[in-house]
């Protein structure tokens, strides 16, 4: 009898032990709220719960989070999981990277691009059976009274409304010239090669007025893929505040406008060399019509997912870049065709133009671009 109760007694024991080592003081699975964003490309689900981080201070916060996560608290981001993870922290850990002054309540915000959310689970109590997350990357120095926000986003949206506000000041004044470079059907047609086209004279107010918009254009989006992908030649460009960020945006797009003036002089040069006759207005804005169709295609594209979903926005750029790649070269390969049934010279001869010209200097810069 005596050594029944002694196995009794041992049980019981490791049962109320048991307990005491994973004992949870509020569950908080049934007070997650849900909701669906749906948007144009995609949709998001998100869950949120108030944490009470006042009482039971020396207890601790278990989070069962599925992968693919983004976490936010107090609406600033905490950190973004790929893998299903299990996490265990102590209130007192959270307090000092969330509460700020006398109020212990922090919203809990859970954000997922796909329906996984109903495996999240948040629980408070004592789990001394678990080890106590304290040592994650995502914890490690963090601090969030000392992030430096960056200004790139005010400064792209300011840079796209200044160029907006310049094109509708150019439709105005240039009307003809602006629906020649941005009508699709005249990429096709090639109508300006039977003839000098609608340009006489390159150095006019209309030219050098577009090449600054395009220039302006090309250069943010430049800046746009330095800041995404954080290229190494041009991060000196992404230092500073709003002012810095402007004064290089503008200081590039001069740039960028005495390299098309370069440009044309350079095919200048080359079809006085392969006597081509007056084709250099031609070659030099129909492939600015491409340029201004594909980069506008590509300014759309990144501003969406910029401002709707930026966690996306490095595969975006990555893609946009690989799509202008083959679209240039795809519209080389048709000028090609077009100078073959204009100009009476055998093919060799106009490929060895078009190479020196286009493929090559377009080649290398690429290498230097995408790697």
């Amino acid at each position: 009898m005596g050594k029944k109760l002694s196995i009794l007694s041992t049980l019981i024991f490791f049962i109320l032990t048991s307990s005491l080592s994973a004992q949870i003081i509020e569950n908080y699975d049934s007070k997650l709220r849900g909701s669906h964003q749906r948007g144009w490309l995609g949709s998001s689900y998100t869950s949120q719960v108030t944490l009470d981080l006042a009482t039971f201070p020396k207890s601790n916060f278990k989070f069962d989070i599925p992968g693919g996560t983004t976490i936010f608290m107090n609406e600033k981001l905490w950190f973004h999981t790929m893998e299903d993870t299990l996490l265990t922290i102590g209130i007192d850990r959270l307090k000092g990277l969330f509460v700020s002054g006398s109020n212990y309540n922090v919203e809990f915000t859970a954000l997922n691009d796909s329906n996984r959310l109903s495996d999240l689970s948040v629980k408070k109590g004592y789990f001394s059976n678990q080890r106590i997350s304290e040592e994650l990357p995502f914890l490690g120095e963090f601090d969030l009274g000392k992030r430096k926000l960056s200004s790139f986003s005010d400064f792209y949206l300011s840079g796209l409304v200044i160029i907006l506000l310049l094109a509708s000041i150019f439709k105005g004044i240039f009307p003809v010239v602006l629906e020649y470079f941005v009508t699709p059907k005249k990429l096709i047609t090639a109508e300006d090669f039977s003839e000098a086209g609608i340009f006489q004279k390159f150095f006019s107010l209309d030219v050098i007025f577009y090449l600054l918009m395009m220039s302006m254009l090309l250069m943010l989006n430049i800046m746009m893929v330095a800041y995404v992908n954080e290229i190494q030649i041009l991060n000196e460009m992404m230092v500073g505040g709003l002012n810095s960020l402007f004064f290089n945006w503008m200081l590039g797009s001069v740039i960028l406008v005495f390299l098309f003036i370069l440009k044309f002089i350079v095919l200048k040069i080359l079809v006085a060399v392969f006597d081509l006759g007056k084709y250099e207005f031609s070659h030099f804005f129909y492939l600015l019509r491409l340029l201004s169709i594909s980069l506008f295609l590509i300014t759309l594209a990144i501003t969406y997912f910029y401002l709707n979903d930026q966690a996306a926005i490095g595969e975006v750029v990555t893609v946009a870049l690989w799509s202008f790649f083959w679209v240039y070269l795809i519209g080389v390969t048709y000028l090609f065709i077009i100078l073959v049934n204009r100009v009476p010279f055998k093919n060799y001869h106009l490929f060895a133009y078009i190479c020196t010209a286009e493929l090559i200097p377009f080649l290398i810069i690429s290498k230097m671009i995408i790697g």
